[in-house]
């Protein structure tokens, strides 16, 4: 009958769509998720250290640096914490005072705009 074709028919095209979005989907989440960036954030980050400032940082972005690394940021408006995490455009970086280091950068797999570069105050000579 014209109705079992149908089914049939919306079956296959289920079915279909499922399986490929099983195969695909941990490939397109990689791209997406912060999971990888915030791992190695926290394997650059000193053993010991005060506090993390956050500067230009979204309220999403602080949200999965909390979520996948336990990582808190704090306001630009407190200046006393010794590494400063800064969300900026990839092709020109922020300038920095001569008395911040860049100790690690990192981006999502794929994103060519967004990059993420952590800074460690030098001590004053």
């Amino acid at each position: 009958s014209v109705r079992r074709s149908v089914i049939n028919w919306a079956g296959g095209r289920t079915l279909v769509w499922v399986l490929a979005m099983t195969l695909w989907l941990p490939w397109l989440e990689s791209g997406k998720s912060y999971r990888g960036v915030v791992a190695s954030l926290k394997q650059a980050l000193p053993a010991h250290y005060d506090c993390i400032t956050g500067e230009r940082l979204g309220d999403s972005q602080r949200a999965m640096l909390e979520y996948f690394g336990g990582i808190t940021t704090e306001r630009p408006s407190r200046s006393r914490c010794t590494l400063l995490l800064v969300q900026a455009n990839a092709a020109k970086p922020a300038a920095r005072e001569p008395d911040w280091r860049l100790i690690w950068e990192g981006a999502r797999t794929g994103d060519k705009k967004e990059r993420f570069r952590l800074y460690k105050k030098v001590a004053a000579r």
